[in-house]
C-alpha cells in the first residue's frame, strides 16, 4: 500500500545524494578534528548538572524559570543521556547533527541551483563556517544548531510555496516547524511576519491558513505566561530586553551583521576570534575583492529584476524568493539590544 517504485534514474539520483552526504559527514569530522571538550563551563555545565538532579519533566518542563525551550530541552535530555559523564562526546555528537544541517542545505541548494556540486559547496561553506564551530564547540551549541535546522525548514517549504501553485501542506508544514523553533530558542517568535509575507504574495484568500501562524503565536505567548510568568523574552546574564533594547544599539548591531556577511569582524572583540583591524593584510584584500564581486553581481541581478518586471509588467518568483531570503535574515538578526544574545 505504502510501497513506491522507483525509477532506475531515481534510484541512482538518491545513491548520489547518498555519497555526498557521506562525503560531508567525512568532512565535517576532518574539518572539526582539532576540537575537544574537556571541561564544561557556565550554562554548559549547568545543563549538565541539573539533567543529574532534576526529573524527566522538571527537565523539559521547568515552570517559574524565565525562559521556557522544551523542544531543546528534550533534545539535550536525550543527549545527556547518551553522553553521560563522558563530555567528550560532545563534539561528535554535534559534529554529526552539524553533517545533518550540511546534508539539509546541500538539498536546498541543489533544488534551487539545479546543481549538485553547487549544492556540495553550500554543504562544506556551512561545515567550515564560524556558525558551525560555534555549535560544534559548546554543549549549548546543540541548541543554535537545532534552530538553524527548523528555520532551513520553514525557508524550503515558504520558497515551494512561491515557486508551486497547491502550497497548503508546504505552508502547514513552516507553520509546525514555527511552533518547533519558538519552543527551541524564543527570539525566533520574530519570524511571524514571513508567513503574512507569503500568503501576500499569493493572494490568499482563505481565513484558516492567515489564522494557523497566529494561532501557534498565541498558543506560543500563552504557554509562556503560564510557564515564565511574562511574555517579554528575558536577555542574557538575568536582564530583560525591555530594560536593555536600545534603538542606536540596535541599529549598530545591523550594520555589524551585513560587514559580517561580506566578511568583515565589526563586532565586539569577544564575538570576532580576530578583530578586522588584527586581520592578516592580504585576507583584507580577499575580502575586498569578493565584495567587490558581489556587488557587480548584484548590480546585474538587479537589472535583470527591472528588465524582466518592466517586460512582465509584474513581479517575478525570483524576486520574491529574493525578498523572502533577505527578510529571513533580517528576521533572524539577534540582537534586539546588545544584551539579548542568549
Amino acid at each position: 500500500m505504502f510501497e513506491r517504485d522507483f525509477s532506475l534514474e531515481e534510484k541512482n539520483s538518491m545513491l548520489k545524494d547518498a555519497v555526498i552526504m557521506l562525503l560531508l559527514l567525512m568532512a565535517a569530522f576532518w574539518v572539526n578534528a582539532g576540537i575537544r571538550i574537556s571541561g564544561l563551563y557556565m550554562d554548559d555545565l549547568y545543563m549538565w548538572s541539573c539533567y543529574g538532579e532534576q526529573s524527566f519533566i522538571e527537565y523539559v518542563f521547568p515552570i517559574g524559570s524565565t525562559r521556557f525551550r522544551p523542544v531543546y530541552w528534550f533534545a539535550a535530555w536525550l543527549e545527556l543521556g547518551i553522553i553521560g559523564n563522558r563530555i567528550t562526546w560532545v563534539v561528535p555528537f554535534n559534529i554529526i547533527f552539524s553533517a545533518v544541517i550540511a546534508s539539509f542545505l546541500y538539498l536546498f541548494a541543489k533544488r534551487l541551483s539545479a546543481s549538485r556540486p553547487v549544492g556540495f559547496i553550500a554543504g562544506i561553506m556551512f561545515i567550515c563556517s564560524r556558525f558551525s564551530y560555534y555549535d560544534i564547540s559548546q554543549l549549548l551549541g546543540l541548541m543554535e544548531a537545532m534552530c538553524l535546522l527548523f528555520l532551513l525548514i520553514i525557508l524550503y517549504n515558504m520558497y515551494s510555496c512561491i515557486v508551486q501553485k497547491e502550497y497548503t501542506k508546504n505552508f502547514g508544514k513552516a507553520v509546525i516547524c514555527y511552533l518547533f523553533i519558538c519552543f527551541t530558542h524564543e527570539r525566533y517568535m520574530v519570524l511571524l511576519p514571513m508567513f503574512f509575507y507569503i500568503l501576500f504574495v499569493k493572494k490568499e484568500r482563505k481565513i484558516r491558513l492567515w489564522f494557523a501562524p497566529v494561532a501557534v503565536f498565541t498558543l506560543v505567548q500563552i504557554v509562556r505566561l503560564m510557564s515564565t510568568g511574562g511574555v517579554m523574552p528575558a536577555g542574557t546574564g538575568s536582564t530583560f530586553v525591555k530594560d536593555t533594547f536600545n534603538i542606536k544599539d540596535f541599529i549598530k548591531n545591523i550594520f555589524s551583521e551585513i560587514l559580517y556577511i561580506l566578511g568583515v569582524n565589526a563586532g565586539p572583540e569577544h564575538l570576532n576570534g580576530v578583530t578586522w583591524n588584527d586581520t592578516d593584510f592580504f585576507i583584507k584584500l580577499f575580502v575586498c575583492c569578493a565584495i567587490g564581486v558581489l556587488f557587480i553581481i548584484l548590480i546585474i541581478y538587479i537589472s535583470n529584476q527591472i528588465s524582466l518586471i518592466l517586460h512582465q509588467k509584474a513581479l517575478g518568483n525570483s524576486l520574491y524568493t529574493t525578498l523572502l531570503f533577505f527578510w529571513s535574515y533580517g528576521r533572524l538578526h539577534r540582537s534586539f539590544g546588545s544584551n539579548y544574545k542568549s
